[in-house]
């Protein structure tokens, strides 16, 4: 019953009528010009110092975080396929809120911050809003079929930036190479973060870095973040996601989830506090929403906590 609870919400998010989108079209035009240079020729051997400070450089590039007002989504999940549009807000570390909608409703509510993370489908049965400490996931009495993995995706998306002193294991392969660092998932189990990247040249549709993998402590993939095209930011130089493709493999290969994004109008901004106190908090989430704390494996107490929170024109809307 548990691991239904925790897997609801996310297969819901294809059980929602529509299919606009899918499959998404890879030839749009992007923000600035292509992909600079590539980092390093098809036969150069970098080091793992060499990779880390390439996408450090690229992440501090952007000084605040990314907002994006026209996200396109299409989620499929075995031969059931939905389209959303989507209002996305992320910040380095952990600050990320995206909200769907289809036909104009709210479907979806996915954010974390540095201390817990959240996620609402209105099609769940009950369409609780399904939460989670951080450092309480890792006694936790709810197990989580698939990882949730902040960290993946604002990697992806440009500005996860990393460890100078980390230790990195660097693999080299006639395409690519892969940049590896051991970790521990949310709920403490050993995984490893692969960074691919390409060899060969540098374009829109291959850039520089293709890929962010979670793999678990037997090298088999749970989650990966492909980057199938590229834009550069035109005021800061960064570059970023214009397409990426997210997929979740759960223990069952039939009940795996992709989720393909296009970031149209991608921008890099500033949020103050009063907007970060409404936008990365999951009271806002829990508004005349009923809880369930994944850590307990039990309901909140009360409907709609955060009910007092004051919003700003610069949040994302509901």
């Amino acid at each position: 019953m548990r691991r239904i609870l925790a897997f609801l919400p996310l297969l819901a998010v294809v059980a929602v009528v529509g299919c606009h989108h899918w499959p998404f079209n890879n030839n749009g035009g992007g923000v600035g010009d292509g992909p600079p240079p590539a980092l390093f020729g098809r036969n150069a051997e970098p080091k793992a110092a060499d990779l880390v400070a390439y996408l450090n450089a690229n992440a501090r590039k952007v000084k605040g975080g990314l907002q994006c007002n026209a996200v396109v989504i299409d989620a499929k999940t075995g031969s059931q396929v939905v389209g959303m549009d989507a209002l996305m807000a992320c910040e380095k570390g952990r600050n990320f809120r995206m909200k769907a909608k289809v036909g104009g409703h709210n479907v979806a509510d996915f954010g974390s911050n540095d201390s817990e993370f959240w996620y609402w489908v209105s099609q769940a049965e009950p369409p609780y809003v399904f939460h989670g400490n951080y450092d309480e996931m890792k006694t936790a009495r709810t197990q989580l079929p698939i990882p949730f993995q902040p960290d993946l995706v604002i990697a992806a998306l440009g500005i996860g930036e990393y460890d100078p002193n980390g230790r990195y294991e660097v693999r080299s392969y006639k395409e690519t190479i892969e940049l590896i660092e051991q970790t521990t998932s949310i709920q403490g189990k050993v995984v490893f973060k692969v960074t691919v990247f390409n060899r060969g040249p540098v374009t829109a549709t291959k850039p520089q870095v293709l890929a962010y993998l979670l793999k678990d402590e037997k090298g088999t993939d749970i989650a990966i973040a492909r980057v199938t095209n590229a834009q550069v930011h035109r005021e800061s130089g960064a570059v970023l996601p214009r397409n990426l493709q997210l997929v979740l493999i759960p223990e069952k290969p039939n009940e795996k989830i992709e989720m393909k994004m296009v970031f149209d109008n991608l921008q890099v901004v500033t949020f103050d506090a009063e907007q970060r106190s409404t936008l990365f908090v999951l009271r806002d989430a829990l508004e005349k929403r009923q809880g369930f704390d994944l850590a307990s494996g039990a309901p909140d107490a009360g409907v709609g906590k955060g009910t007092s929170i004051q919003r700003t024109n610069g949040s994302v809307p509901r």
